[in-house]
């Protein structure tokens, strides 16, 4: 077992499978299994009391593969994933929101929160551009 709680699943078109613990975890794992590799936050993210969501996005950007994760506590990693046994940080992006799920793609990042979601210019490193935001009015 790579982590204790498992997320969210991406699946890339080469058969890469990326899960995200939504603790600060990503798990990467071949589709035949014979590639596994884990990173981890050095930052505390959820607790005991309170389960944490967290999504993953891959996305291929300037011909170089990143993976982006995201935590409920307001954090997105975005991580150099393009050789899957050296998982690195690029970068740490922290907002107030209380992210979901992520998806990348067209030089965005969509992001939603606890708060409604969120749309980012993707830039490694992610500088948080934020090119809007919806939040929903009850």
């Amino acid at each position: 077992m790579l982590f204790a709680e498992a997320r969210q699943i991406f699946v890339n078109n080469d058969g890469m499978v990326y899960v995200n613990s939504g603790k600060g975890e990503l798990a990467v794992v071949s589709a035949d299994l014979a590639t596994k590799n884990t990173w981890t936050s050095s930052n505390a993210h959820g607790s005991s009391t309170g389960p944490v969501s967290g999504g993953v996005s891959v996305a291929t950007i300037d011909s170089k593969r990143y993976a982006f994760i995201t935590t409920s506590d307001g954090y997105i990693y975005t991580l150099d994933v393009a050789d899957p046994l050296n998982i690195t940080l690029v970068d740490t992006y922290i907002d107030g929101h209380k992210f979901n799920d992520i998806w990348v793609e067209n030089s965005k990042v969509y992001v939603t929160s606890h708060d409604g979601f969120v749309i980012l210019s993707v830039a490694i490193p992610l500088a948080g551009t934020c090119e809007g935001s919806f939040s929903p009015v009850l």
